[in-house]
């Protein structure tokens, strides 16, 4: 029996109706925009800033420190997914929850002193505070999402990273991310000016895989488009390095990325499954094969700058990337749950298309 046929087996139906699901979405969608105007409300009517206290050296301190606070949110977060997936949800307090809200709290606490004291990125400071804020005060509605829909099922793509309390963590981190890089571009250090930025370009494409990740064509978080959604995800990848590249203009933006993304997704990896998770049937290939699908092509864009149109390089590094998840990953797979080449070449073009479209949506951004 083929790869695809083992995930239509595992997908159940859901024991309660979508509508509710959507009800629920949407009400939280609704609680979420109250908080987010009414907190916005409140800093601006009773939040006097202090102008003058902060200089630009004081405030890229401020910025590494929230960096590396937001990091190590992203990798709780990631150590989340390894504990319910390998041990199971036990708590709400449990070690990898208490990191995330630890570091958000402490990000949101230094952001709103940087927004009261900073007189060049208080905006940005102020859309950094708020974003993190929603990271706490996600916990409630993540709480009481699995009280009415239970533990994750894994065999369905929505369970993990299409949750709408997931969603809601996962889009704030990145958002505020996005900020950081603004503020961490005006560091009059070229070594910090190189690596800080990346950092959180890291982070945030490490995010955008993980809400992606139902696409890809050979994981274990469900089938949606089959391994068409190879280009998907080659889409996001070079979108993102080609940011890295065009902004920082360093001849290894897009190889530090790619690592501190690996880095953050590595922690999610294992094999273990706790005792009554639903989960795909499914194999998975060597650790050391994810190494290489994200590490190869990075270093080939960073290699082939300059001298290969943007296009070209994007469809180069969709073709490596998507070889590497299904060509060579399914050499590694138990006999029924390999598949023929015919879906390796759906993979490798879909991933070639994806890239090659990737530079157009990037230069919206690289030049903000």
């Amino acid at each position: 029996m083929g790869y695809l046929a083992h995930a239509a087996d595992a997908l159940e139906p859901i024991s309660i109706s979508i509508n509710l699901y959507i009800l629920l979405a949407c009400a939280l969608a609704v609680v979420v925009a109250c908080l987010v105007f009414s907190f916005n409300t409140i800093l601006l009517v009773f939040g006097r800033r202090k102008h003058g206290r902060f200089s630009p050296r004081r405030e890229q301190l401020f910025a590494r420190v929230i960096t590396i606070l937001i990091i190590f949110g992203v990798a709780g977060g990631g150590w989340d997914i390894w504990w319910h997936t390998a041990i199971g949800r036990d708590s709400t307090f449990e070690p990898p929850h208490l990191l995330i809200y630890a570091a958000a709290l402490f990000a949101v606490a230094l952001s709103l002193y940087a927004w009261r004291r900073s007189p060049f990125h208080g905006e940005r400071w102020r859309r950094i505070g708020v974003a993190m804020l929603l990271v706490p005060l996600s916990a409630p509605f993540d709480a009481l999402w699995h009280r009415i829909f239970g533990v994750e099922n894994l065999a369905t793509p929505i369970a993990l990273s299409w949750s709408p309390p997931h969603a809601m963590l996962s889009l704030s981190i990145a958002y505020a991310l996005g900020n950081m890089v603004f503020i961490l571009e005006r560091e009059h250090n070229l070594g910090l000016r190189k690596l800080f930025p990346d950092l959180a370009l890291g982070g945030i494409l490490s995010i955008i895989l993980f809400i992606l990740w139902p696409f890809h064509p050979t994981e274990a978080f469900g089938q949606i488009i089959g391994f068409y959604g190879a280009g998907i995800l080659a889409f996001a990848q070079v979108a993102v390095l080609l940011i890295a590249q065009e902004r920082h203009k360093d001849i290894l933006d897009a190889t530090r990325v790619s690592l501190v993304a690996l880095i953050l997704f590595l922690i999610t990896y294992g094999r273990e499954i706790a005792p009554g998770l639903i989960y795909l049937p499914h194999d998975r290939a060597p650790i050391w094969l994810l190494i290489f699908s994200v590490l190869v092509p990075g270093i080939a864009f960073d290699l082939t700058r300059g001298r290969m149109p943007d296009y070209l390089r994007g469809a180069l590094f969709g073709v490596m990337w998507a070889f590497f998840v299904t060509g060579v990953a399914v050499h590694f797979f138990a006999l029924e749950f390999q598949y023929g080449y015919d879906k390796v070449a759906i993979a490798v073009v879909s991933g070639a298309i994806g890239g090659a479209l990737a530079p157009l949506f990037a230069r919206r951004f690289s030049r903000a």
